[in-house]
């Protein structure tokens, strides 16, 4: 008799732990579609994300702005270290991608490149955490929390070794905690324009040979 009550107990216990086991992952997994859905909303063809970095290591930071309208990219990445800058510009206008390189004693032009960089506000979605039918599975490992960053609600989702902060309101990552780096991430949309596809004068760069 006492067997059969601690048995009883036992299986309780069990049925309570796998209810709430349930009930955070589904939690987990309507936040995802919630952001997913968020994100789907907005036009990525024309759309402008600026990605502003600070390493651990002393003088190092980093800037990345990519463009996009129609089929028309431009990548514009600027690092700092301790004091040095440099910059590299991949103008793509939908044909070839030239690629321009600026430091302090150079100035360098690629033309018809093969690869340019190229970010894009979804691409943790579909490149970690899969479509709709992954995300049950995900979410049973995935870690979710609510906080603010910069003033926002957000969601923090840890993948990894990083962090991301999905601001609640918009779906969308904006602030991002690597191993060694921390992003601030600024979205602009339905705002570019064609004269920022301009590319500079060629002839004031040293044309590289391939």
């Amino acid at each position: 008799m006492k067997g059969k009550k601690v048995l009883k107990i036992v299986l309780i216990v069990a049925l309570v732990l796998i209810a709430l086991f349930l009930a955070n992952t589904i939690r987990k997994v309507i936040i995802l579609k919630d952001l997913k859905d968020k994100i789907s909303k907005y036009e990525f063809s024309n759309f402008h994300l600026s990605i502003n970095s600070e390493y651990d290591y002393d003088g190092h930071k980093s800037k990345l702005d990519y463009y996009k309208k129609d089929n028309k990219e431009l990548s514009i990445m600027e690092l700092e270290i301790n004091g040095s800058k440099s910059k590299v510009s991949w103008y793509n206008n939908g044909e070839r991608i030239d690629t321009f390189y600026e430091g302090a004693d150079f100035k360098n032009v690629e033309i018809d490149s093969e690869n340019m960089t190229r970010i894009y506000p979804f691409s943790i979605f579909e490149g970690t955490l899969g479509g709709d039918n992954d995300l049950f599975i995900k979410s049973i490992s995935l870690k979710i929390n609510s906080t603010k960053i910069n003033d926002k609600d957000c969601y923090l989702m840890r993948l990894g070794e990083e962090k991301y902060y999905f601001e609640k309101d918009t779906g969308l990552v904006i602030y991002v905690e690597a191993q060694n780096a921390k992003s601030n991430r600024i979205y602009e949309f339905n705002t570019i324009t064609d004269e920022i596809f301009t590319e500079p004068d060629i002839s004031q760069y040293t044309l590289i040979k391939k």
